[in-house]
C-alpha cells in the first residue's frame, strides 16, 4: 500500500503499472472485516487504496468502479454491523478519508463528508481528517 501511495503521489503512471494494478485490485476481496489482532492491513483496505491511485492513474471510462468503490466506506455502516465488523467498518471509513485527499476531482465525495461530520456517533479523527480532505477536495475544484 505504501508503494501504491507513492507511485500516486508522483503521478506514475505508466501502462504496465495501470494493469498491474487493476490486475491486483480485481483480485482483492472487497468486503468489510473486523480489525485483526496483529494490526496489519486487509485486503480491503488494499483495495481501498488502489482504488484511489487507479482513479488518478486510469483512463476517465473506468475511474468511476474506482470511485464508487472508495466513497461507498463514507456512508454510515447499516443497523445490522455491530462489534468487531463496525470497527472494522470504521477502519474502512478512515482508509477511504484518507485516499479521497489524493483523488484530485472527487469533489462529488463532499456531500457524504459532510453527513460523516454530521453523524452522532461519529469517531474523534473525524473533526480533525474530514475537514482536511474537505479543504483539499475543494482547492481541487478550483
Amino acid at each position: 500500500m505504501y508503494i501504491v501511495n507513492a507511485l500516486n503521489l508522483i503521478d506514475y503512471n505508466d501502462a504496465a503499472t495501470v494493469d498491474a494494478l487493476a490486475n491486483r485490485y480485481g483480485a482483492l476481496d472487497g468486503r468489510n472485516v473486523a480489525p485483526s489482532v496483529d494490526h496489519s492491513y486487509p485486503e480491503v483496505d488494499e483495495k481501498i487504496t488502489i482504488a484511489s491511485a487507479l482513479f488518478t492513474m486510469a483512463e476517465t471510462r473506468s475511474k468511476s468502479e474506482y470511485y464508487e468503490f472508495v466513497v461507498k466506506w463514507l456512508d454510515p455502516p447499516n443497523d445490522a454491523t455491530h462489534g468487531d465488523l463496525l470497527e472494522g467498518y470504521w477502519e474502512r471509513r478512515w482508509m477511504a478519508v484518507n485516499v479521497l485527499e489524493r483523488m484530485p476531482g472527487a469533489t462529488d465525495a463532499i456531500p457524504k463528508l459532510q453527513s460523516l461530520q454530521a453523524e452522532a456517533n461519529a469517531k474523534p479523527w473525524v473533526n480533525v481528517h474530514v475537514p482536511r480532505v474537505l479543504a483539499a477536495l475543494r482547492s481541487n475544484a478550483r
